[in-house]
């Protein structure tokens, strides 16, 4: 049960990731805009590996997901620590 809910959270969570990154904005909306959502994002995804990290998974696809998630938060930092977002300090 508890894997079940995990991998919907991060399915959920690569999902909007996956939706940011191939620029699911409307052409109004400013760079500063996409940065914040980009910084909200990266705190939601940091809560849901944090939450996962304190439970036994089993499950080698939900592990899977798990690290690819852990890999994107890290290079969705980087992006934001390069190009700068106040939200994010």
């Amino acid at each position: 049960m508890t894997e079940a809910i995990v991998s919907a959270v991060v399915g959920e969570a690569v999902s909007r990731v996956v939706s940011l990154v191939t620029g699911n904005f409307s052409p109004q909306q400013r760079t500063e805009a996409k940065l914040q959502r980009i910084c909200r994002l990266l705190i939601r995804i940091h809560s849901v590996v944090e939450e996962a990290k304190g439970r036994q998974i089993e499950n080698q696809g939900v592990l899977q997901w798990l690290s690819q998630l852990i890999d994107g938060e890290y290079e969705g930092r980087y992006l934001i620590d390069t190009i700068g977002c106040s939200e994010h300090e």
